[in-house]
This record gives C-alpha cells, structure tokens and sequence, in this order.
C-alpha cells in the first residue's frame, strides 16, 4: 500500500507539473500573439517613415547624379515660339528629350532603391505596450527592411512673375514612386513624391503660352 501510494503521489505530482508548465507555455504564446497584434501596426508606421526619409535621399541622390552626368540644359527640353515681331509667344517642351529624361530617371531610381542595403530601425517595447509613462522606454526590439520602388516621372512647366516685364520658367521633374517595404511577415509599401528644377530661365515680357510639340 505504501509504495502504491508513493507511485501515485508521485504520478499526480508530475501532472501537476506538467499542467503547470503547459499553462505557462499557453499564456506565453497568448501573450506573443497579442504582443505581436499590438506591435505590427507600429512596426509599419515607424517603417513607412524611415522607409520614406530613406527613398527621398536615394531619389535625390538618383536625380542629382543623372542631371550630372548628363548635363541636362534649359535648351534640351524647351524651344520658344516667336510673333511676328519676334517675342516669345510661346515655350514647347522637347517631347523626345523630356522623355528620355523621365525614363532613365525613373530606372536609375528604380536600381538604387534596389542596391540599397538593408535598413534596420529599432522601437522600445514600452511604446508597443503604450501608454504614456512607458512610450520610448524599456529595450528596443530591433527590425530590418529591404526597399523596391516603381517609379513614374513628368517633365512640367512653370511661370511665374520675376520682376517688371519679366518672367521665370522652370523646368520640373515631378517623381511619384511606389515604395515597397520588405520585412518578415510584415511587408507594406508607402508613396513618395518629389519635384525638382532640372532648368530655369528669365524671359522678358509677360506670361507666354506653354504647350507640349
């Protein structure tokens, strides 16, 4: 009877051990998964930002060497129109050149996103938790993320007054890109819009017309 009892003592002591640490093991995947409900939100936001401070510089960078090597002028993309008494009446865009200024732009952006290295941000716990005593404290949980982009670009035109009798056009480049975030099991993507001054001069006498050839 004794060692009857002692085998059961001992049969029910490791039931309730083993009860105990499968409890254990459910509330800590119970805890994961709201931790995790909770943190992808967050995670996509703070990525969206850096990923979209991170494509800005490579878009300007991507803008800045191609305008560079090319040594695009105001005379490559616009030609003027002129009256009978030969004042500027109108500023064509140089369709064929615009456009092959929006294409290679847009490819040379499209393969520096791609060669760009892995980024990696961190977020404190205490601001996956919430609440305003925890925010930004505790340790932080560090992600990584890859970025792809399609890009689209215009050649624009602008007019605006630059003093008596004259006026300023600008050349833009208008980009709108596509970001795609890549991260594990939490991939999102975000859009990114830039416009720069590839080209600019003053002419004299009022707003002319402007129209693409």
């Amino acid at each position: 009877m004794g060692r009857r009892r002692y085998r059961n003592f001992r049969q029910e002591k490791r039931i309730r051990i083993v009860f105990k640490v499968v409890s254990l093991l459910l509330v800590f995947l119970i805890f994961l998964v709201l931790f995790d409900a909770k943190a992808r939100p967050i995670v996509k936001t703070v990525a969206v930002n850096r990923a979209q401070n991170v494509a800005t510089n490579i878009i300007s960078d991507a803008v800045g060497s191609y305008l560079s090597d090319e040594k695009t002028s105001y005379s490559d993309l616009s030609e003027f129109v002129f009256d009978s008494e030969n004042k500027i009446c109108a500023v064509n865009i140089n369709l064929e050149n615009a456009n092959k200024l929006e294409s290679k732009v847009s490819d040379r952006i499209a393969q520096e996103l791609e060669k760009a290295e892995r980024t990696k941000f961190s977020i404190p716990v205490g601001s996956i938790i919430g609440g305003n005593f925890l925010s930004g404290r505790g340790p932080k949980i560090s992600f990584w993320m890859s970025l792809a982009g399609r890009c689209n670009s215009s050649v624009m035109s602008e007019f605006s007054e630059a003093g008596i009798n004259q006026t300023r056009h600008r050349v833009l480049l208008q980009i709108k890109t596509d970001v795609h975030i890549i991260m594990n099991g939490n991939n999102t993507s975000t859009v990114v819009e830039n416009s720069f001054i590839i080209a600019e001069t003053v002419l004299l006498g009022g707003v002319p017309l402007a129209f693409s050839s």
